[in-house]
C-alpha cells in the first residue's frame, strides 16, 4: 500500500504557521491514512528541507505544493488526487 507523505514547514514566529498547524490537524482528522509532519527546516536534514525558501511550505509526497497556506479546498482536491494516483 503507497501511503500519501505531507510535509508542512514551519518557523517560530512566522505568521502562517498557526494555520498550517490547523490545516495539518484538519488534514489528520480529514484523511487519516495520509502521514503529516509539521517541521522546520532546521531539524530536517533532508534535500527536500533545503528546497525551502519560505515558511509555510507544503510538501505533497516530496513535490512542492504550496508556498503558503492552500484553501481547504485546494488541499482536499490535491490528497483526493494524490490518493487516486497510488490506488
Amino acid at each position: 500500500m503507497n501511503v500519501t507523505r505531507l510535509d508542512i514547514y514551519v518557523e517560530q514566529g512566522c505568521m502562517g504557521c498557526r494555520r498550517a498547524a490547523e490545516l495539518a490537524e484538519w488534514v489528520r482528522e480529514r484523511f487519516p491514512q495520509v502521514n503529516v509532519r509539521v517541521l522546520t527546516p532546521q531539524e530536517d536534514a533532508s534535500e527536500q528541507a533545503a528546497r525551502v525558501r519560505a515558511t509555510p511550505t507544503y510538501f505533497l509526497n516530496g513535490v512542492e505544493f504550496s508556498l503558503g497556506n492552500p484553501s481547504r479546498e485546494q488541499l482536499e482536491a490535491a490528497l483526493v488526487s494524490v490518493q487516486a494516483s497510488l490506488s
